[in-house]
């Protein structure tokens, strides 16, 4: 947002960011934001991965506790 001559004011997603003059420093900062942009891409897959992983673990589950065998008899006198 130019306000005036010589008053520029560069807004990122609604906060205001600083103006770096070297060009080092930029790329510096550029790094980083993508660092973290990508780091909290990893964390969302990694958290969809285990979620469809554990979801896998209890459908096997289920199916093996419906193929356990039922027991024919259970005899009274020999329970405790």
């Amino acid at each position: 947002m130019i306000l005036a001559s010589g008053d520029f004011t560069p807004f990122v997603h609604g906060s205001p960011c600083r103006l770096i003059g070297d060009r080092a420093a930029a790329t510096h900062q550029a790094v980083v934001a993508i660092g973290r942009a990508v780091q909290k891409q990893s964390f969302i897959l990694a958290f969809s991965d285990n979620f469809f992983l554990l979801g896998i673990a209890l459908i096997l589950a289920l199916v093996a506790g419906l193929l356990l065998k039922k027991p024919d008899h259970v005899a009274a006198d020999g329970a405790h």
